[in-house]
């Protein structure tokens, strides 16, 4: 194995068992540009070499000794699809060439290569390479950008919520979100939207608590015309306008009895009936509900109901009080900072020791209470 090491991040490999052709390539490339090139004679010895070091570009003669160039192409491109494949052979023929295509390579060539045409392409597919990487890399830094707009806080109780949205923002089954009041419930069932896969649908939200059965009924499943004294044209309800997108149901503990069943059966039918209706009308809606209630002690208590329980807590998402995570207090209040010097134009920019200080004592006080409660 003949190797050129230069202080460059685009790395080329030659796989030939002539080693005059290697040779030939190497030389050509270095000449008129700055790659990292390796040069193997068989592709036992590459794909062992690609084991500890990524190639950008593998440069890939058709007739091997032992594994053919299609067989490697299939290996690369399956167990390192970001590297490009440009196949190289002095048996060119029109059906090999669309193999080498359609398996994924970014070119064919034939031998004797014309080193023009070889840096040309060559460098074609390094840009290709170089802008699936920057696109990745943009969009990791989007989803953490759009991420940290919901949810702000490095400790780990934070951490572990984010990396729990992370894992099941774009899964279409039911997600349930408890915490104490303040904790974010809805920024979490925000994030799991708009960072999701129906990021570009409805988000509808509705609270619960404070309202009656019939209320509730007719704004989550709206209404036809003439269904009651009143209702003088026809009303689509939260759940069908959500359809697509995601439904966040908030208070859920809150919600009547009566109420309760209606849901369970939306959940297992994954259709609605308007009030006045007969006609069933199918909506795909993501259902996350919330509350600061302890369900399933609801559930024991017989306030609500076990099956829909069940049904709302596929996955659950428990949220953390600020006592205990109180390294976060600094975030938080650099983030409001910000966010009210832009608001009401003012210059504020900082909180005094002493101010902190008493902002960490209560913290601890809240969380020596939260203990013994």
């Amino acid at each position: 194995m003949e190797k050129i090491t230069k202080p460059l991040t685009m790395r080329v490999s030659i796989v030939d068992d002539e080693p005059i052709a290697c040779r030939e390539i190497q030389r050509g490339l270095s000449r008129r540009a700055d790659y990292e090139i390796e040069s193997f004679a068989d592709a036992e010895s590459f794909l062992q070499r690609m084991k500890t070091v990524r190639f950008d570009l593998l440069l890939c003669d058709l007739k091997l000794p032992g594994m053919d160039g299609l067989e490697v192409l299939s290996i690369v491109k399956r167990s390192y699809p970001d590297t490009e494949v440009i196949i190289l052979t002095g048996f060119g023929s029109i059906d090999t060439a669309v193999e080498a295509v359609q398996g994924g390579a970014f070119h064919f060539l034939a031998k004797p290569v014309k080193m023009d045409l070889l840096f040309s392409l060559s460098r074609r597919a390094l840009q290709a390479v170089q802008l699936v990487r920057e696109t990745t890399a943009l969009k990791k830094a989007l989803i953490k950008q759009s991420r940290e707009q919901f949810l702000i806080g490095h400790s780990p109780a934070i951490q572990k919520v984010l990396q729990m949205i992370d894992k099941v923002k774009s899964l279409n089954c039911s997600v349930l979100i408890q915490g104490e009041s303040g904790t974010g419930k809805e920024l979490v069932a925000r994030a799991l939207h708009f960072l999701g896969a129906r990021q570009k649908e409805p988000f509808i939200a509705f609270s619960c608590g404070g309202f009656s059965d019939d209320l509730i009924t007719n704004e989550l499943f709206g209404h036809e015309k003439g269904a009651f004294t009143g209702a003088v044209s026809t009303k689509i309800g939260l759940l069908e306008s959500a359809d697509k997108g995601t439904i966040f149901l908030d208070e859920i503990g809150m919600m009547p009895p009566n109420m309760q069943v209606k849901l369970l059966r939306f959940i297992q039918e994954r259709n609605l009936l308007r009030v006045g209706g007969t006609k069933p009308i199918m909506v795909d809606a993501r259902l996350i509900a919330a509350g600061n209630h302890d369900l399933k002690k609801e559930v024991e208590l017989r306030n609500f109901r076990e099956d829909l329980y069940y049904r709302l807590n596929v996955i659950s998402i428990m949220l953390p009080p600020l006592r205990h995570r109180k390294e976060d207090i600094p975030l938080l209040i650099q983030h409001f900072l910000t966010r009210y010097n832009k608001q009401f134009k003012k210059e504020v920019s900082g909180v005094d020791k002493k101010a902190m200080a008493v902002l960490w004592r209560l913290n601890l006080r809240c969380t020596i209470a939260g203990e013994r409660s």
